[in-house]
């Protein structure tokens, strides 16, 4: 899998992306069918070459996901799920995918441990995570490992 670099990327940002999914490095633009790129909106995933316009990107600050976390206190259907309980509950999250649940159930105070097999999801996580931390304060101390 290549990696296209458009924007400045410190070393340790690509070390942490490169490590763990093998990430070719290249300059120009990709040969490959599907491959990440990373600009200053962080890392994305172009699943098809031939229309580039077609990218998974994450990002916990704007969009519907940035909305939701905004006014959490109104996710019905998961507090419902929850139960009526004031006490922070440990949730396990096994199929994490781009984090959704997982990040309302920080927000409404609960521990989480969420898993994801994808290394492609893995990683657009990973990075939206890190351009996130600081303004998320649930997201600040929190451990992202790979297994």
């Amino acid at each position: 899998m290549q990696i296209f670099i458009k924007d400045d990327i410190t070393k340790e940002t690509y070390e942490s992306f490169a490590n763990f999914s093998k990430l070719e490095k290249v300059t120009d633009k990709p040969s490959a069918n599907n491959y990440f790129v990373y600009d200053s909106n962080g890392l994305s995933f172009v699943k098809d070459s031939i229309n580039p316009k077609e990218v998974l990107h994450i990002d916990f600050l704007s969009g519907t996901l940035g909305w939701r976390l905004k006014r959490v206190n109104h996710e019905r259907n998961l507090r419902k799920a929850l139960g009526k309980t004031e006490k922070q509950l440990s949730i396990f999250d096994s199929t994490a995918g781009l984090l959704t649940d997982t990040m309302i159930f920080l927000s409404l105070g609960h521990k989480v441990v969420a898993v994801e097999q994808s290394k492609i999801i893995y990683s657009l996580v990973k990075d939206a995570i890190l351009r996130a931390k600081d303004k998320i304060p649930e997201l600040k101390n929190r451990e992202i490992r790979k297994y």
